[in-house]
């Protein structure tokens, strides 16, 4: 069978009625052939196709998921509203049980405080003391921060 990259039709007709992993294989396949080489800050430099799309039916609660592991969707959607809420602190998220975030505050906890306190306990103490969560449970600027503050 013929992949889309290899016809001659437009973006959206490349991709439109075929499976979401398809659709992301043809275009990185249509970005490596006929992308456009760009230099950028760092030297090492990027490809890029203007007006490329990826159409998707989000129907029935599915998504499109590119990832080399198992992703609990509510997990994903828990952590993608918390994003747009702009909040760098991990507290919102262990209250509802979500811990994706939690490794890099919790070493550097242990690393300062020299502390051999649990995941579960760390969040534990996380969600049960505002002022612990206030001092150990913020990450910086992460995706959410600079997706409201840009």
């Amino acid at each position: 069978m013929a992949s889309a990259a290899s016809r001659s039709e437009s973006p959206a007709e490349c991709v439109s009625g075929r499976h979401w992993e398809w659709q992301y294989l043809d275009l990185m396949r249509r970005v490596w052939e006929h992308g456009d080489e760009r230099i950028d800050r760092t030297g090492v430099g990027t490809r890029s196709l203007f007006g490329a799309q990826l159409r998707f039916d989000l129907a029935d609660e599915r998504m499109p998921l590119l990832t080399t592991k198992r992703v609990y969707w509510k997990t994903a959607t828990r952590e993608f509203l918390w994003f747009l809420t702009g909040d760098t602190n991990i507290r919102p998220l262990c209250a509802q049980g979500v811990e994706i975030w939690t490794d890099w505050p919790l070493e550097r906890f242990r690393r300062e405080t020299g502390e051999a306190i649990s995941r579960s306990e760390f969040s534990a103490r996380i969600v049960a003391y505002p002022d612990f969560a206030m001092r150990w449970g913020d990450l910086g600027p992460v995706y959410g921060k600079q997706w409201v503050d840009w």
